[in-house]
């Protein structure tokens, strides 16, 4: 398991080493989830990938 602290970071060490699946926080400074998660399906079409809300769930 690998953790990236941005979407840039994330881009990056997947060029380093590849992976299965990509989780993504949405809320992120800089590229958002969204956009780290389009970049990845443009650039690696068989990851999977998923995404997580930025805040804490109020239960």
């Amino acid at each position: 398991m690998r953790f990236a602290s941005s979407g840039e970071e994330a881009l990056k060490a997947l060029e380093q080493t590849p992976c299965d699946v990509v989780v993504s926080d949405m809320r992120m400074s800089g590229m958002d989830g969204a956009q780290l998660l389009s970049t990845v399906q443009e650039r690696y079409p068989r990851l999977s990938e998923s995404s997580c809300p930025g805040s804490p769930i109020k239960t």
